[in-house]
This record gives C-alpha cells, sequence and structure tokens, in this order.
C-alpha cells in the first residue's frame, strides 16, 4: 500500500506575483486539509521555490512531501493499494528515507550547475519570432518559417515567475509538433483525393463546375402548401381543442381563432423579485462603449508577429478554402431538398425533425452563409426565419425518407371538441398535440444563438426581431425558484413555482452568452439578470466542493459539497468554455465573477483532469485531459472528442488573462486530439477513447491490428459524426500563435473527412474509424456539420481578420457574437442587402413544414379518437 498524493498546481501568471486576495480566491474553498497541509510546512520560505527544477527531479520533491506555498498544494493522502498518477506524471509516491534525505540536496545541486547551460527547444514560429532568434537551415520547400525539420535556436530560458513544473513537461511534449508524422499532406490544387478510387463521386459533387458562380447550384424545390380550406379546418380545430383545455384549468394561454400559444409576458416573471444580481451591469451600455475601464483596450488574442505570406502559402491557403466551400454548399444543397426540415439524411436524402421542427440548418447556417460571402442563399434562408411559428413545435424524432410534396390527409369529416357529446375527457385531450416539450439548451445554442449572430454579422433588423422574440420565449424557462430551467421545457408555460434544481452542468451553465447578447443589442436587461441568477446558484456551488470543478450533474439546492465525476467532456464541457467567453464579452478580464470562476476551474484541472498520456510509441509527451472524481482520486485515461474544445478554450484563456503556460497546455491537448485523427486508419478521431495507464500490465501486449485502435489505447466508441470540436482548437491554435503547421493538419484533417464522408446529400457518419477496408456509414448529419465544422475549417484557410478572435466571440455552436467596442472600431458588415423583403403580415405565420405537420397532427388525433 501507497500513500499518493494528488497535489494541486496553482496557477501563476506571467508578469508579476500573486496578491494576497488572488490566492485566497484560488485556494480558499479547498478545505481544512489544505490549512493542515500548509502549517505542517510553514516554515518553507517561498522565495526558495523560484528554481526550475526538472521533472523527475519535481516527482521526487513531490514525493518527499516538499510543499511550495506559491506553487503546490497537497490534497489529503489517498490510500490505494496499486500506484496512482501524480501531478504530471505516473509514479508510485514513496515514503521520506535515509537514501533520499541524502541524494536529493546532491541531485539538486548537480541540476542548478546544468541550468546555465541549457538551451530550450521551442516550435512554436511565433515565440521564435518575438525573441529575435534566427532559424536553422533555410525556408522548406512547403514555405513554412524555419527549416524542413521545424528546428529552432532559443537561448533564454523561460520566465521565473511560471510554475516550473508544468512548464517542464510542456517543453517536452510542445516539440511534438516537430515529430514524424505517418501521413503526408494531401496537395490543394487539382485533385487532392487523387488517393481515392476512379469510381470515388465525391469528385463530382465537389466539382468546380457546380458552384462555378460561387453560390448553391440550384434554387428550392417547389413547396406545395396545405391547401387553404384544410388549413382552416385545422386551425379551427385547434382553437377548439384549446377552449376546451382551458375550461379544464390549464394555466397555458392560447390565441384567439388559431390556438396559437402565447407568451408569458416579461411582467409576469419574477426574475428581479430578488433585485438586481452582481456584476451590476446595465449591459447595454457595454454595446454603446460606454464601460467601466472603456478606455481601456482588450488584450490582444490574435497573433501580430510575422507570417510566412509568399505567393505559394497565399495560394494553397486560397485553394483550400474553395475546397472547404465546396463542400459547404455540396451540403447546403442536399439540404435544400428537404428544405424546412431540420435536418437531411445525407445517404437516403430523407428528413428528421430532432430541434423542434424549426429548420435547424437553416438558423444554424446563417452566420456561416455570411462567412463565406453566399448572400443570394443567405436571403432565401431569410424568408424562412421570417415564416417560422416559434409558438409551434413538431414532434421530436418526426423522421421522413419521403422527397415528394405531402399529401392532404381526409378533414372534411373532422368533429370538434366542444361539439362532442358527451365532451372529450381531460385525458384525451392532453393527447393533442398542442405542444411539445422542446430541449432548453439546444435550441438556445442553436436556434438563439443562430439568430444573435446572424444579426452581429448583417445588421439585419429581422433577426433582431426574431431573437429577441425567441429569447421572450426562452427566458420563462430561467424562472424557477432557484434559476435552474428544466431542460424539458415547454413553451408558454411560466414555471415560478417550480423547485427544479438538478441539472446536467452543461445544460444549465451554458445560457450566458445569448442572453447576455441578447440583452445588449435588445436593451433589455431581463434576459442578462435572469441568466445572472444562474452563474451566480453556480458560483456558490463551486466554492462548497473539494475542488472549483463542478460534478457533470449539479444540484444548486444542495446545502452541502457536490460532488460526482468531474470532466471537460459531454455534460460538462460548456459551462467552462462559457466562464472565460463571458469575461471576454463583458470585458472583464481582472477580478470579476466570470474570470475568478474560470481561472479557480483551470487550476483545480491541473491537480485532477490534466494528466499526460505516456503511452503512445514514439509520442512520449501527449496530453490528455481525462475523467475524475471530485476530489482528484480516481483519473480515468478517457478521451472525448467533445472534450477536444478544450484547447482552444485554453488558448483564450491564456491571451485573455496572461496565463501562459495555459496557451503550452492548450497546444500540447489540441496535438493529441490531433493525434487520435492522424493515427487512425480513416484518419478520422473517435467519439471516445480510452488510454492504457503505463503502469497496466495489459499495456506490453497490445498491437495494432485491422480493425483495431492504435497502439496505446485499450479501446474506443469507434463512430464518428462529424464533430466540430478539433478542428475548433486547430482553429484557434492558428489564429493565437501564427504557426502553419496547424493549417497544414487541419487540412488533412478535412481531406480525410470528405474521402470516407461525402454522400449524395451532404456528409455521413462512421460506424468504425478503425476500419478503413470496410467504411460502413450512418444516414445521419446533424446541423453542426454545416454550423460548426465546416465554418471553422472556412476560417482556418480564411485571412485571419475575417472575424477576429479580437472581434468577435463564438458561442458553443460556433456562432460569433460581436463584442462591444472597445478600443477596436466596429467590423464591416457582411450583408449585402435584399431586393424583395418578406411580408410582415406573414411573418411567425408558419412554415410549409410546420403548416403541414399541423393538419396532418389534427387528422390523426381526430381518427385516433372516433
Amino acid at each position: 500500500m501507497s500513500a499518493s498524493y494528488l497535489p494541486e498546481l496553482l496557477h501563476r501568471d506571467r508578469g508579476g506575483s500573486s496578491s494576497s486576495s488572488s490566492s485566497s480566491s484560488s485556494s480558499g474553498h479547498l478545505g481544512s486539509h489544505l490549512e493542515a497541509r500548509e502549517a505542517e510546512h510553514a516554515g518553507f520560505d517561498a522565495r526558495d521555490a523560484n528554481t526550475h527544477y526538472t521533472y523527475d527531479m519535481t516527482l521526487a520533491l513531490l514525493d518527499e512531501e516538499i510543499a511550495f506555498p506559491e506553487d503546490v498544494r497537497h490534497l489529503k493522502p489517498i490510500i490505494t493499494p496499486r500506484p496512482r498518477w501524480g501531478r504530471w506524471g505516473p509514479h508510485r509516491c514513496w515514503t521520506i528515507g535515509g537514501t533520499v534525505v541524502l541524494l536529493g540536496p546532491l541531485l539538486l545541486a548537480l541540476f542548478l550547475m546544468s541550468v546555465h547551460k541549457a538551451q530550450y527547444t521551442l516550435v512554436s514560429s511565433s515565440k521564435f519570432l518575438n525573441n529575435g532568434a534566427q532559424p536553422l537551415g533555410q525556408k522548406s520547400r512547403n514555405g513554412y518559417l524555419g527549416d524542413p525539420e521545424n528546428r529552432w535556436a532559443h537561448v533564454s530560458p523561460p520566465s521565473n515567475k511560471v510554475s516550473p513544473h508544468l512548464a517542464a513537461d510542456i517543453q517536452g511534449a510542445y516539440p511534438n509538433k516537430g515529430a514524424k508524422h505517418l501521413k503526408p499532406i494531401p496537395p490543394s490544387t487539382q485533385d487532392p483525393w487523387s488517393h481515392m478510387p476512379p469510381s470515388w463521386k465525391g469528385r463530382g459533387w465537389l466539382a468546380e463546375s457546380r458552384f462555378a458562380a460561387e453560390k448553391g447550384a440550384a434554387s428550392l424545390p417547389e413547396q406545395v402548401r396545405p391547401p387553404a380550406r384544410h388549413l382552416a379546418s385545422a386551425f379551427k380545430y385547434f382553437h377548439a381543442a384549446t377552449e376546451q383545455v382551458v375550461n379544464y384549468g390549464r394555466e397555458t394561454r392560447f390565441g384567439p381563432e388559431t390556438g396559437r400559444l402565447l407568451q408569458v409576458p416579461l411582467s409576469e416573471l419574477n426574475l428581479l423579485h430578488e433585485g438586481l444580481h452582481e456584476p451590476i451591469l446595465n449591459v447595454g451600455n457595454l454595446e454603446k462603449g460606454d464601460m467601466p475601464g472603456g478606455e481601456h483596450k482588450r488584450p490582444k488574442v490574435q497573433y501580430t508577429g510575422r507570417i510566412d505570406m509568399s505567393d505559394e502559402r497565399v495560394h494553397e491557403e486560397g485553394h483550400r478554402r474553395e475546397w472547404v466551400k465546396r463542400a459547404f454548399l455540396h451540403a447546403w444543397e442536399g439540404y435544400k431538398t428537404q428544405w424546412g426540415h431540420d435536418e437531411v439524411k445525407p445517404v437516403s436524402g430523407g428528413s428528421t425533425d430532432h430541434f423542434n421542427g424549426w429548420g435547424a440548418v437553416i438558423i444554424d447556417s446563417l452566420d456561416t452563409l455570411l462567412i463565406m460571402g453566399l448572400n443570394e442563399e443567405y436571403n432565401l434562408a431569410r424568408e424562412h426565419v421570417s415564416a417560422v411559428d416559434f409558438s409551434y413545435t413538431i414532434f421530436s424524432g418526426t423522421d421522413s425518407n419521403a422527397k415528394s410534396p405531402p399529401k392532404a390527409p381526409e378533414l372534411e369529416k373532422l368533429v370538434l371538441p366542444t361539439q362532442r357529446e358527451p365532451p372529450l375527457p381531460m385525458s384525451s385531450l392532453y393527447g393533442f398535440p398542442l405542444r411539445h416539450s422542446m430541449s432548453y439548451f439546444e435550441t438556445t445554442i442553436r436556434y438563439l444563438g443562430g439568430l444573435i449572430s446572424a444579426y452581429d454579422l448583417s445588421g439585419d433588423p429581422l433577426m433582431l426581431n426574431r431573437a429577441t422574440e425567441l429569447g421572450t420565449w426562452m427566458v420563462a424557462g430561467l424562472n424557477t425558484n432557484f434559476a435552474v430551467p428544466n431542460n424539458n421545457f415547454f413553451l408558454g408555460e411560466n414555471p415560478s413555482d417550480s423547485f427544479h434544481s438538478t441539472a446536467w452542468l452543461a445544460e444549465v451553465g451554458t445560457l450566458s452568452l445569448e442572453f447576455t447578447r441578447l440583452s445588449m443589442i435588445s436593451g433589455d436587461e431581463t434576459y442578462y439578470q435572469a441568466v445572472q441568477r444562474t452563474t451566480n446558484k453556480l458560483n456558490e456551488v463551486s466554492t462548497k466542493g473539494p475542488s472549483h470543478l463542478l460534478p457533470m450533474s449539479v444540484n444548486v439546492a444542495s446545502s452541502g459539497p457536490e460532488v460526482g465525476t468531474v470532466s471537460f467532456g459531454g455534460c460538462s464541457d460548456s459551462y467552462y468554455e462559457y466562464l472565460i467567453k463571458m469575461a471576454h464579452l463583458l470585458g472583464d478580464y481582472d477580478n470579476g465573477q466570470y474570470a475568478r470562476m474560470y481561472k479557480d476551474a483551470i487550476d483545480a484541472a491541473y491537480g485532477s483532469i490534466i494528466r499526460p498520456v505516456g503511452v503512445v510509441p514514439d509520442h512520449p509527451n501527449l496530453i490528455n485531459i481525462g475523467d475524475n472524481n471530485s476530489r482528484g482520486s480516481n483519473y480515468v485515461p478517457k478521451l472525448e472528442h467533445l472534450t477536444c474544445f478544450a484547447g482552444g478554450m485554453l488558448g483564450l484563456g491564456a491571451k485573455l488573462l496572461a496565463r501562459e503556460k495555459d496557451l503550452e497546455t492548450g497546444e500540447a491537448f489540441t496535438e493529441t486530439c490531433q493525434w487520435a485523427y492522424e493515427s487512425s486508419p480513416t484518419g478520422l478521431m473517435p467519439e471516445n477513447l480510452l488510454f492504457f495507464l503505463p503502469d497496466d500490465p495489459a499495456l506490453p501486449q497490445t498491437k495494432e491490428g485491422l480493425g483495431q485502435p492504435p497502439a496505446g489505447i485499450q479501446q474506443s466508441d469507434t463512430s464518428y459524426i462529424g464533430r466540430p470540436e478539433t478542428i475548433e482548437s486547430v482553429f484557434y491554435m492558428w489564429r493565437i500563435t501564427g504557426d502553419r503547421v496547424w493549417q497544414d493538419r487541419g487540412w488533412r484533417m478535412f481531406v480525410d473527412w470528405v474521402s470516407h464522408s461525402i454522400a449524395e446529400f451532404g456528409f455521413a457518419g462512421l460506424v468504425n474509424v478503425n476500419d478503413a477496408s470496410d467504411v460502413e456509414r450512418r444516414d445521419s448529419q446533424e446541423s453542426f456539420v454545416l454550423a460548426e465544422t465546416l465554418k471553422y475549417y472556412y476560417l482556418l484557410f480564411a485571412d485571419r481578420e475575417h472575424i477576429s478572435l479580437d472581434d468577435y466571440v463564438f458561442n458553443t455552436e460556433a456562432h460569433p457574437f460581436a463584442l462591444p467596442p472597445r478600443g477596436r472600431g466596429r467590423p464591416k458588415k457582411l450583408w449585402k442587402g435584399a431586393k424583395v423583403s418578406p411580408e410582415e403580415s406573414a411573418r411567425g405565420q408558419g412554415t410549409v413544414v410546420q403548416l403541414w405537420d399541423r393538419i396532418k397532427q389534427v387528422a390523426k388525433f381526430n381518427a385516433n379518437i372516433e
């Protein structure tokens, strides 16, 4: 039995030592066990810790329980029957013996002597250029800055203001970018898919002739509207049903004549019954540039140094961007065959309606159309946005393989509910589809986020109008006693008496950007104040636990600490993402609530879920972000594709909060996710995978075989659905570091994805990424493929100032929200206007898909009760 100490590394920003206030905010809630450990080492002088120790010596010092008050905190010892992970590597926790006491000072002296002779190897061209060093060798044939092997000399040691323990490891992990890669970089001219057989249909689907005008290849197929008499009958039936429901006492209100749901008036919500919530801000003033500290500019996020702009490189970038645009247009044209439905089935051409039936692909893709300069396609989408009836939702899971117009059902013999004798029982009326529940989370990030972003990029008043309307529908869901919405949300309902308090962390923590930005552009503070209640509750919970990492499932009403599995993966991910992005949106980078919550969480992650991989041949320094329990004592080396967003998040936080070490960690983790793509036979990353632990006895016997995971991985969910998280982080790394190697990696990912996933109507999912010999595809394409994946690929090869990270902050669905002006001018609007605008009288009356669904639901229900 060995005592395993799991130290928590507290970050110290470059540029100065931490203040007492920041120190307390980082560690003041870890419990009495930390205070006891600090007292044990009270005689240790923190100034003695300013030496850069090697990785091995750091581990030895940690195992000897030598704690540095300014750098390392020890948690309570945990007795475990097998070796556990330490701070940055697998090791056994030794007890202090005589040998260690004698050898420790000797090893320390030898190391200090070697520090003066050390040269540090860097890969990033940005770091090289910032320090004025010179490259070794000549410019490579492919135009990289530096020599063909990406070798750089750097004669200055790292700043001694950065805790050395992580930096020592990252110095080993970071040069993975110079490692030999398994696959060559495909060309972008002629045929990037020359490796595919002649029978591969993707060449025709992506042909230049198909999209020569840089717009969609075809107009919308003719949509047959329901007969007017059928619509009149359906609305009459809805109205009669709602009257019957109201007679039975249901509080939800419906409109006259049509039976449409009505919004809960903002005046009836108790969102402000506790008064204004900290931070007390009038966010509408932020949009005007009238803000505290407004004279100070934002921290610069994007790289500003030299970048290789040779003709060869610029032309290569342009060719790649054009291929991505064609891929988007191919998927867009495929979707047009099922216009108005949420999604198209990419293989069969059928449709699905899993997201309210409001046309998820259209609204999710509005900003992608603007970013790619597809003005005519955007104007086509505007007509749909104008028509959507937010009061009507289609039952989730409605699928259809039909490609022909629907047939009108027989409605001539309808008997209205109010005309029945005896009247319908209440149980029957509850079965009538007056409304369906929706996902509060998905509706917020896809629809509300899509409309807000479209307005920010275009200035189109239609988008602001519809975003405000939808936000008013949605904000009622936050009117619960504990500010936690029920994710199964019913429109038109006021949950003011609800004590709902438990939710998945990501679902409750991924609302702040959308509602705050809506307050900024609408001038109505209600949305911001509503979501600020939620943040305050989460903040309270995070201070009660053993660390500032919240479990996947959180109960904000709990009086004690919340414990459970902590992760940056599914069910948790975007909560942490929104902390740093809210700090960016509000322009509060110092000691503001969101910045503090973010720093506390990332500090805790370094001591819990961020670990080296250490089991992949030829890549000994990969870093993983896995799962753990709340106390950091049960690390699971799991890597989810969803977690791969964290590389970009860490990079953004590093630039905004001057946490340079986080950028190194973000780059190393993005390298791990990119390796997961490159190492698979198809070049695509599985949905999730589980690494071996280095001390696992099964590790030496593992071999990579046909259809099996790569060496070092013991199992995985081999599916792939076109997720965006890895290319998202690759995009961030390119924009932040200016290193074109990230563009090359992203291009290889794109070519491999298109090679295996392209189908007649879009891009299909894969069943097994580890078997390239027999690729089985899934007939599914989520809206995020067009909204996120293809957008990030496009921006990776676009001008760096196009949707700059200094002008916009992306929500978790890749919708860019404009940052309030603060030392920078407003970005140019991307919409060129429309020749014809939709009639205002038809606004919100329902799309063709919605109108047909009303009729079908009436006919189906009427037939069932006959």
